[in-house]
């Protein structure tokens, strides 16, 4: 979803302070990837000194399941496209300021809303990372026999690196005409819908191969 959001954000206003201003004043679109790595980086400790606990607490000392936790991080991902959503449509409905973006093709202007906000769902996406990506981990290694271990390890990192950029470009390049150069031409939020539907998906899916 990075590359979705990354190009909803060079669509949006990029000039520093939110006002208008040359290419030179821009940000890259790019930049608000950081809020994913952010997002990390906070709520990893906030999960694991905090929520975990006070969860296990109004349970009983029941503490929460990794399947618990792969339920609610693909749910809050799937949370985090939605704010996605929902900007694109400001975003449409937001005046142009007829400023040509530094990230978009060339011709493609900016509207008047901040690339800023695009920040929320970049974060969401990341505090359901947290959740998400360990459970995998610990599934690949936990559930293969000990000799496989490191190969599956090496599998799981593939799957969440290579070939998940690869399922990405090829969802782009069949859904061409909803993702646009031009986002102003397509229409970005089927896009996302598509995304989150697969997204859901994946939990029944783990369901079934975990039993």
């Amino acid at each position: 979803m990075a590359g979705a959001f990354v190009a909803e954000a060079c669509q949006m206003n990029l000039t520093l302070g939110g006002g208008g201003g040359g290419g030179s004043h821009q940000l890259n679109g790019g930049f608000f990837n950081i809020a994913d790595c952010f997002a990390i980086l906070v709520f990893v400790p906030l999960f694991e000194i905090f929520v975990f606990p006070l969860v296990a607490w109004f349970r009983n000392g029941k503490t929460i399941t990794r399947s618990e936790k792969l339920v609610s991080g693909i749910l809050i991902s799937v949370v985090g496209v939605m704010c996605a959503v929902a900007l694109e449509y400001a975003r449409v409905a937001s005046p142009d300021t007829g400023i040509q973006s530094n990230c978009a093709p060339e011709g493609v202007t900016m509207s008047q809303i901040s690339a800023f906000w695009i920040f929320i769902p970049f974060a969401v996406v990341g505090m359901g990372e947290v959740l998400v990506n360990p459970v995998l981990i610990y599934f690949a290694y936990n559930q293969a026999p000990v000799r496989t271990r490191s190969v599956m390890q090496a599998f799981n990192l593939l799957c969440q690196g290579a070939i998940s950029s690869a399922y990405t470009a090829a969802l782009t390049t069949a859904l061409t005409c909803w993702f646009t150069d031009n986002l102003n031409d397509g229409h970005l939020p089927y896009y996302y819908f598509v995304n989150a539907a697969i997204g859901a998906l994946g939990i029944p899916l783990y369901f079934v191969v975990s039993r």
